[in-house]
């Protein structure tokens, strides 16, 4: 059986747990797979950030803002998300200020895990 890898250029449209069951619009994070060399070095940048900070909220800053900085990296763009004015929120920026930390989450690791990427996929979920 043949081993199929993602392209790390390939935009993937990935939709989070708590929404694959809204067929009409759901939100869609439209992200690039994260090759675990890309991930270790993304690793590496936090330990060396945070290696003399002894400080725990410090500490804490550091890793949000290279989680952040990680994570607007590889999405390219959000869709089918509104904040309180009805607004469409379609920067990842502005996107990962906004959600929950868990959904944050859910989305680094889905772009780590060729797996849990691929079965969050729009096409996946489209009858047919």
């Amino acid at each position: 059986m043949a081993l199929i890898q993602l392209d790390p250029d390939k935009i993937i449209d990935y939709v989070p747990l708590f929404d694959r069951k809204n067929t009409k619009d759901p939100l869609i994070v439209r992200c690039k797979y994260v090759p675990r060399k890309l991930s270790v070095a993304f690793s590496d940048v936090i330990a060396r950030a945070i290696q003399e900070v002894s400080d725990r909220q410090k500490r804490v800053d550091i890793q949000r803002a290279c989680d952040k900085e990680q994570f607007c990296k590889q999405v390219v763009e959000i869709k089918n998300f509104f904040d309180d004015e009805l607004n469409e929120i379609t920067d990842p920026a502005i996107f990962y200020d906004m959600v929950d930390t868990n959904l944050i989450f859910e989305i680094l690791e889905a772009m780590v895990n060729q797996s849990i990427l691929t079965e969050g996929q729009l096409k996946n979920l489209e009858p047919g």
